[in-house]
C-alpha cells in the first residue's frame, strides 16, 4: 500500500486516524505501507500502533525535513514512513 501526500488533506484528526486504520485493516500480517506526506506523521504513527502496526521506520533526510520546516514556517514537515503490520 502506498500513500503520497494525500492523508494530510483530511482536515479532522479523527478522519486521518480512520484513514490510517483502514490502511492497517487491509494489510496482511507482515504487510507494509509506505506513507509519504507533508505533516501529521506523529498522528499516523500512533494510529498505526493502535492497529497492530508498531514497526515504523522513518526515511528521508532530517536536515532536509528541518530546512523545509523552517523555510515554510512549519507548513511543510515532509517525511516518509515505512510501516509493517505485526505477523
Amino acid at each position: 500500500m502506498v500513500s503520497r501526500a494525500a492523508i494530510h488533506n483530511l482536515s479532522a484528526a479523527e478522519d486521518r486516524a480512520k484513514a490510517i486504520g483502514q490502511i492497517a485493516c487491509v494489510l496482511k500480517p507482515g504487510g507494509q505501507a509506505l506513507i509519504d506526506d507533508i505533516r501529521h506523521h506523529g498522528e499516523y504513527v500512533a494510529a498505526f500502533a493502535e492497529h497492530q502496526c508498531p514497526d515504523v521506520r522513518w526515511f528521508g533526510s532530517p536536515a532536509v525535513r528541518f530546512a523545509l520546516t523552517l523555510i515554510t514556517m512549519e507548513s511543510l514537515r515532509p517525511a516518509t514512513l515505512l510501516v509493517r503490520k505485526a505477523r
